[in-house]
């Protein structure tokens, strides 16, 4: 058993390093060899959850870091419409509205004697109920100790890197997703359950990691890299602005 288990955690190793080097190759490539205002594949932006209003209904979650040209940030819709699962969790942790009281519970109930199961695997409503106590404890943990990074999270020295083992993902991947439009809007893509617990909390930064950006975003952003003397001060505090001019 403990040598299946090494085994598994050298086997994520190897997947996450794979991982890193396709993404690393991926935004030299086909970002910055074009843009003066360079994307750091694993860099974090810190952001005030309140900030990200708008979000796409997304069927699949992001995989590349991207330059996006097109219409598709205009889809984004308001948070709170695009969203009942946000809807339900800011409603049960600001005014402590029961679970079973949520439109979520009651979808995700709807949708699992539809498909039979649905919502992280939940086949029922004991099953859905017991995932729901861990976004209370996860509720809790950020209340009590502070909203920490994935990477925090599982600690650093040896113990943390033993625990990193267990993960085949980019761990920054694993935090709240973003995409920014055309004129630098923050929008949602996955990571409901933080940004929620985040937005009841009151929480005034967050980190967030961005997948894609609008194309005349990105050109902005080499004018603002260029420029950044000229440019109004106001501009300078956009969170994918600030530490190219900081740098």
């Amino acid at each position: 058993m403990g040598s299946i288990l090494v085994n598994r955690m050298i086997a994520n190793t190897i997947k996450q390093i794979r991982k890193k080097v396709h993404l690393v190759y991926s935004v030299q490539k086909n970002i910055n060899s074009y843009y003066k205002a360079k994307v750091h594949p694993f860099h974090l932006l810190w952001v005030n959850p309140k900030d990200i209003k708008v979000g796409l209904g997304l069927k699949s979650p992001r995989r590349l870091v991207e330059v996006r040209d097109g219409d598709w940030d205009l889809e984004a819709v308001d948070l709170f419409e695009l969203d009942p699962r946000f809807r339900s969790l800011v409603t049960h942790f600001i005014e402590g509205v029961p679970w079973k009281e949520t439109e979520l519970y009651h979808s995700v109930l709807q949708l699992i004697k539809i498909k039979g199961t649905h919502y992280h695997k939940s086949s029922n409503e004991d099953e859905l109920l017991k995932y729901l106590k861990k976004v209370d404890k996860l509720y809790s943990d950020i209340k009590k100790y502070g909203y920490q990074t994935q990477r925090e999270l599982l600690g650093n020295g040896l113990r943390g890197f033993v625990r990193r083992m267990k993960y085949p993902d980019v761990l920054e991947m694993l935090e709240i997703n973003i995409d920014i439009g055309r004129n630098g809007e923050l929008i949602f893509v996955d990571g409901i359950h933080r940004l929620s617990i985040s937005y009841a909390l009151n929480i005034k930064k967050v980190p967030v990691y961005v997948f894609i950006r609008h194309t005349r975003w990105q050109e902005y952003r080499d004018y603002v890299y260029a420029n950044s003397k000229n440019n109004p001060e106001k501009l300078h505090h956009h969170p994918d602005l600030e530490y190219l001019i900081n740098k």
